[in-house]
């Protein structure tokens, strides 16, 4: 009897210890696992947005007080002239190189604030029939006013208007020195002799319009003006071309 109750202490004794062990064991494997490793969220590559295909970006020059100021009244002139064809177009329906070249104008007046903000320059006031500049204004009411009298009155108005922007651009353009803005009222001035070619034309004529309301000299197209070309053309000259447009586009 207690020759068996000694073997039966015995054996708990080695289960117990046994038991512990393993339990230690279990402990430590455990205690010894790698901790789980969280990989870090990365940050998506910056896309960049490249010119579009056939663009020329221009590199950029200080700019004088009277390029700063040529700047900001062209894009007043542009403006305005959208305004008062547009104005012209409403009171004419029939009437449709008012509406044609409006367009055209809008497109040209977010060419001159594009530079403007090229020049962190601010954009005049952008009210309808309302200019920073006052000789702009003055113009504005008193083309407007004498469109009014009629059709006929109205087309004149456009002849007088792109006249005015041809002798104003090559004056511009004797001003500056900077590539961009030569690009720039090179275009101007180009759209303008056809706008006068267009205006020219009247009510009864045929209007040297494209569907961009640029024109078309002899089935070609718009005719590109350089800085520097229209430095050495006469004013006389451009408003031959423009007039001779108009009878064959």
């Amino acid at each position: 009897m207690r020759t068996t109750g000694i073997i039966t202490g015995l054996a708990i004794a080695a289960l117990t210890v046994a038991g512990g062990g393993l339990a230690l064991a279990a402990t430590g494997s455990a205690a010894a696992a790698p901790p789980t490793v969280v990989p870090r969220a990365t940050t998506a590559p910056r896309v960049t947005t490249a010119p579009r295909a056939g663009t020329t970006v221009l590199p950029t020059a200080p700019l004088s007080d009277q390029e700063k100021a040529d700047l900001l009244r062209m894009a007043d002139e542009e403006r305005m002239a959208k305004d008062l064809y547009t104005a012209i177009a409403a009171k004419y329906p029939d009437a449709t190189t008012f509406t044609r070249i409006a367009s055209s104008e809008q497109r040209h007046e977010q060419r001159v604030l594009a530079l403007l903000d090229r020049y962190q320059l601010p954009h005049p006031s952008a009210t309808t029939g309302t200019y920073d500049n006052r000789t702009v204004q003055k113009l504005h009411d008193d083309w407007l006013a004498r469109a009014q009298t009629s059709v006929g009155a109205a087309y004149q108005v456009g002849v007088d208007l792109e006249q005015a922007d041809i002798a104003d651009l090559r004056t511009t353009i004797d001003t500056s020195d900077n590539a961009d803005l030569d690009q720039l009222y090179g275009h101007l001035l180009t759209a303008s002799q056809h706008h006068e070619a267009a205006f020219t034309a009247g009510p009864d004529g045929t209007p040297a319009l494209g569907p961009d309301g640029q024109g078309a000299c002899n089935g070609q197209g718009p005719i590109a003006i350089s800085g520097r070309q229209a430095r050495s053309s006469s004013p006389g000259q451009h408003q031959a071309e423009g007039r001779a447009s108009a009878g064959t586009g």
